[in-house]
């Protein structure tokens, strides 16, 4: 009888001391890329609540195509589930016509076909990655707000159904944008989370910060997130971080110049390489740059680091969002302190 007595006390203990993954129980959501190069890479798993493996492709027809390594999708789920992190699938196109298409005439296939692949796929959830519907459907010539609203109610109800827990996501650019589509104040009613992709600001002209922060000038985080607000719940935002930069091919070292080509970079190459050529801290968008010379030509070097995401990250917490996440993983691999940023709880 004593044994059992102390049997309860012990459950009852560790039940009420459990650490929980992250501050406030908040969402850290962070996207996988089938490319091969992660080779034997690993996330702070400790932080992480939500893995999207990207990417299934959608096709016109309401199909998917899986990803081109699938075989590594397994040992990623295998390996959250032991961490106790869910997975999600990550449904992609970018071709405005694909989404006209399946909204239109084969809602029904598509959404049959996530609930196959999550039940196939032992997944626990899905994000939509459609960042580019058109506002009128070339197909029906009508508007795509009530046919995405009645995708996205159907889809909701029929996940729901066969698993309550399943995580719904859908990921909306920076200021939604593009599209009137997720202007939509409905579409809160259907979903567990909105994906908020802060980042991408540049206009890829002239030189500029990648993902701006509080600045008195640019359209930033805070704007996207007050935009955001209009439609979804703040603790339904995820505030999207990124993981990279962009390296500028310019006509000079100075901010604004014009450029001529650009390649993303990865955070952790980004940090690295700013010690060697000096970090400069812009005040206006409360991110880093650096400048060099490569032959005659001049470089910019504009991205995130530790002290950039620390503000957006407290920012998020301020405001009670209900996460962040980022673009994607693996893009940190040498830069590893910068889940440091997210165990903090001041």
């Amino acid at each position: 009888m004593r044994k059992k007595i102390f049997v309860f006390f012990l459950l009852a203990f560790l039940a009420f001391t459990t650490i929980p993954k992250t501050p406030n129980n908040t969402i850290v959501y962070g996207f996988w890329p089938d490319w091969p190069y992660l080779g034997s890479y690993q996330p702070d798993w400790n932080t992480l609540t939500h893995v999207s493996y990207y990417k299934w492709t959608l096709n016109s027809d309401g199909t998917l195509t899986n990803p081109e390594n699938m075989s590594n999708y397994y040992i990623i789920r295998d390996q959250a589930h032991q961490h106790e992190v869910k997975i999600t699938l990550c449904i992609k196109s970018n071709d405005p016509y694909v989404i006209d298409s399946v909204i239109a005439n084969h809602q029904t296939d598509f959404i049959n076909n996530i609930s196959k692949s999550l039940q196939m796929y032992g997944a626990d959830g899905v994000n939509l990655d459609l960042e580019t519907p058109n506002d009128i459907n070339i197909i029906t010539k009508t508007s795509n707000v009530p046919l995405f609203e009645n995708l996205m109610a159907n889809l909701h109800a029929t996940l729901k159904a066969e698993n309550p827990s399943y995580h719904i996501s859908l990921d909306t650019p920076w200021g939604i944008k593009y599209a009137a589509t997720f202007k939509n104040a409905n579409l809160k009613k259907y979903v567990d989370s909105v994906f908020l992709m802060s980042y991408d600001y540049c206009n890829r002209r002239t030189t500029a910060p990648n993902s701006p922060y509080n600045s008195p000038t640019r359209y930033d985080a805070i704007d996207s997130v007050s935009e955001t607000s209009k439609y979804f719940k703040k603790n339904q935002i995820i505030l999207g971080l990124p993981f990279y930069g962009y390296d500028y091919l310019t006509d000079s070292n100075q901010p604004g110049a014009n450029i001529t080509r650009e390649q993303a970079i990865f955070i952790g190459t980004a940090v690295n390489n700013s010690q060697v050529h000096g970090k400069i801290w812009d005040s206006n968008s409360n991110t880093p740059w650096y400048y060099y010379r490569s032959g005659n030509t001049w470089h910019q070097v504009w991205y995130d680091d530790k002290e950039s995401l620390r503000l957006k990250y407290q920012y998020a917490k301020s405001k009670n969002l209900g996460g962040v996440g980022f673009w994607a993983l693996g893009y940190e691999r040498n830069y590893s302190t910068i889940w440091e940023v997210f165990n903090e709880t001041n």
